[in-house]
């Protein structure tokens, strides 16, 4: 195995440990991208388009959390969502519920 790396480590003209941290960092990259960021096809993205532009009424539920929010962060707007269109195969991607959580900071303060 190590014959291998320090191989393909000349041919990208590094460093075998160049070579290691570099095939790391890209295996961490992904392993965070396939755990956080949801990918749509373009059907999905036409159903999230059409729920954005032609939101249900809000429910009594949703106006309590909207109270709730405002009390808690003072904020009158909810917090942006991130949203990036993939470069590789153009699809939106929207990040999971627990990331955007971590993101916006929207679990409950104490």
């Amino acid at each position: 195995m190590i014959a291998r790396l320090k191989r393909a480590a000349e041919i990208r003209g590094r460093t075998l440990t160049d070579f290691v941290i570099a095939a790391a960092d890209e295996a961490a990259c992904r392993a965070i991208q396939e755990t956080e960021i949801i990918r749509l096809s373009i059907d999905g993205q036409r159903q999230i388009a059409a729920a954005i532009l032609n939101p249900p009424a809000a429910t009594a539920a949703l106006k309590k959390a909207a109270k709730r929010y405002r009390q808690l962060f003072g904020a009158e707007c909810p917090p942006p969502l991130f949203v990036s269109r993939c470069s590789r195969t153009g699809m939106i991607e929207l990040p999971s519920v627990a990331a955007t959580k971590r993101l916006t900071g929207i679990f409950r303060r104490r």
